[in-house]
């Protein structure tokens, strides 16, 4: 009897662990760099690409590198499609200089969600520069495939 009692108390541990895993959403380790598309009239646009059908982003952390000659950084935004509307995160940055350079340096844990057929997008709005800015950002995080 005992024997029978463990085989059948492992074969619904089985059932039991086989359902959990089934219900659950499978996870892979997501990362990009994107330089920005647009990079003048006051903002970098950085787009990033749609995320698939049936998954979602868990962006978990980004990191941004804004340059240009006297470039003063009003805002950075983190998006989905158009960062400058709701739902939006505002990102946190600090300014330095650097041989004639300045740089937004953004680097900071997030929590935020793009979903299915989506692209995350982040906007850099500046004050003033002169000359041409350049942008680039990298976002990481899950990517969930939705069951």
């Amino acid at each position: 009897m005992s024997a029978r009692f463990n085989i059948a108390a492992a074969g619904l541990l089985g059932i039991a662990l086989s359902a959990a895993t089934a219900g659950e959403a499978a996870a892979k380790t997501y990362q990009k760099t994107v330089q920005a598309t647009v990079c003048d009239e006051g903002q970098c646009n950085v787009v990033f690409p749609k995320i698939g059908s049936n998954k979602e982003l868990r962006i978990l952390f980004v990191s941004c590198s804004t340059r240009g000659t006297n470039l003063e950084v009003g805002e950075a935004l983190l998006g989905i499609d158009n960062a400058f509307q709701p739902p939006n995160l505002y990102l946190t940055g600090t300014a330095r200089s650097a041989g004639g350079t300045d740089f937004f340096i953004v680097s900071q844990p997030v929590v935020f969600t793009i979903p299915s057929a989506k692209k995350p997008n982040i906007k850099i709005f500046f004050d003033e520069t002169t000359g041409s800015p350049a942008a680039t950002c990298s976002i990481s995080g899950d990517l969930v495939t939705l069951p």
